[in-house]
């Protein structure tokens, strides 16, 4: 089977609100049925939506709260139930968000730093994931806070030559992360989910021990940035840049990696993976035109073992394009197919919401 995810839309709203940004809605509700084919999953389906809304009346119409759903099987018998959350109250003096899933993947594993395996090991695995992030803002624009990782990952048993991952891999037979972080944030944008103008700087620390119920040792640091720009009344450019470095023995889940629909679109998820990287995207967006927007992205990644090499590293490259589907113009919620491609074959993405 090529490497090819393609997502196909097969119904539009369920239940939307109002696209009159003029007019304020309190709530609306979006739910369609999805079916996808993806080299991982065959063939799948499920259903995916979220419900957006002010949970108070005078919050700005900028700082809507948004709660997601999905839940999807496959012919192999893979399943994952989801709900991305994100509540803003007091006109954002505090923010809560965060994620609850439990998902089951089948994916390729290509090794860890210089370690590369060209054509994968397949494995199996079940992970259930809790992750709650506290946000407040204690100045104009500037926010801290802290957040708790939970992810318990498994790899079952079976009988197809699947889940032999070298033993020398951290966390190659499972392994349970938790732990505390703080971050720091100055965030000057215009809207929360379709800004404009206006950046973003975060500065993030995680902590996972055995104190916190970790069976690894190891900590995350990272610093992204974000910047929107619109030069003409049609065009906004987005840019980002991150960099990202862990020490001590994380599992090989939790190393910085490229691929994915947010990173570095165009690359299988954890095509290379080190303990430092370096990710910058640039993207092009139309303005919606009844409803519909394009998406020219392209973006680079440098990998490393530790940060002060990462220079001297082999650059990965992506390009690709994306339709926009714009649901409720008030609170600027989008859906999203993009399609990319790396130094591999070309990588198909379906979201709600746009990458950053």
């Amino acid at each position: 089977m090529h490497r090819l995810a393609l997502y196909i839309l097969i119904s539009c709203l369920l239940c939307a609100s109002n696209s009159n940004a003029q007019k304020r809605t309190n709530a609306s509700v979006i739910a369609w049925p999805i079916l996808f084919t993806t080299p991982e999953t065959g063939i799948g389906g499920g259903v995916a939506g979220g419900m957006n809304f002010y949970l108070h009346q005078k919050d700005s119409i900028k700082h809507a709260s948004q709660i997601q759903f999905g839940g999807v099987f496959t012919e192999r018998s893979r399943y994952q139930a989801y709900v991305p959350f994100n509540l803003v109250l007091q006109n954002r003096k505090y923010q809560i968000y965060g994620e609850a899933g439990y998902y089951q993947y089948s994916l390729l594993f290509f090794g860890l730093g210089s370690e590369e395996i060209k054509k994968g090991i397949r494995y199996n695995t079940d992970i259930v994931r809790l992750r709650l992030h506290l946000l407040y803002r204690f100045s104009n624009h500037w926010f801290a806070g802290a957040r708790w990782w939970y992810e318990n990952m498994r790899l079952p048993v079976n009988t197809d030559n699947i889940n032999e991952l070298p033993s020398s891999i951290p966390g190659g037979h499972g392994s349970v992360m938790s732990g505390p972080g703080v971050v720091v944030m100055y965030d000057t944008r215009n809207h929360l989910y379709l800004p404009k103008h206006g950046g973003l700087l975060e500065l993030s620390y995680h902590d996972q021990r055995a104190f916190w119920g970790s069976q690894f040792n190891w900590n995350r640091w990272r610093v992204e940035g974000r910047y929107f720009l619109t030069p003409m009344s049609w065009l906004t450019i987005a840019s980002m840049a991150m960099v990202e470095q862990i020490d001590g023995n994380a599992p090989f889940l939790q190393w910085p990696g490229i691929g994915g629909s947010r990173r570095l679109r165009g690359f299988y998820e954890g095509r290379f993976r080190d303990r430092s990287a370096a990710v910058v995207n640039l993207e092009m967006r139309t303005r919606y035109w009844h409803r519909i927007g394009i998406a020219v992205f392209s973006g680079a990644a440098l990998l490393a073992p530790q940060i002060e090499k990462i220079y001297s590293q082999k650059v990965h490259v992506a390009s690709g394009v994306g339709f926009r589907w714009l649901l409720d113009q008030e609170k600027g919620i989008t859906v999203r197919f993009d399609a990319a491609k790396g130094s591999d074959q070309w990588q198909f993405y379906f979201g709600i919401g746009e990458s950053f």
